[in-house]
């Protein structure tokens, strides 16, 4: 093989090594391209969104729960306009807490709520006689 050729042979190889090259930069620059643009959509929504950034709940409520003592039965009875569904008895407070620390959680998934922990305010009332001896 004369220089000449080996010379050909050789600008040959490098001008495909080049086009290749060109080929995959214009790829990886689409590529950066595109993430660029993602980037830039997610600092938009982050900028218009004004909760916390850790979760995508809203800020914790109070759920209230109202309780009262029925005497029928001897149980305490709790309710709650915040709880959906919620209707659960206990024979103690003690108990009627316990219960709610597990029903609350599970009534608001099944509801679509967000998930907990999940504070809540036990408000009860018993009606009670009280004769002199």
């Amino acid at each position: 093989m004369s220089d000449l050729s080996i010379l050909r042979a050789f600008v040959i190889s490098v001008s495909e090594h080049l086009e290749k090259f060109s080929q995959d930069e214009i790829a990886v620059s689409q590529e950066l391209s595109r993430e660029q643009e993602w980037l830039e959509r997610a600092n938009k929504l982050m900028e218009s969104y004004d909760g916390p950034l850790t979760t995508r709940r809203p800020a914790m409520t109070l759920l209230e729960i109202h309780a009262f003592w029925d005497d029928e039965v001897n149980v305490w009875v709790a309710e709650s306009e915040d709880v959906p569904g919620l209707i659960t008895e206990a024979e103690t407070m003690e108990h009627l807490v316990e219960r709610l620390q597990v029903i609350i959680p599970e009534l608001m998934e099944l509801n679509g709520n967000q998930f907990g922990p999940f504070t809540f305010h036990l408000v009860s009332e018993r009606t009670a006689i009280a004769q002199a001896a």
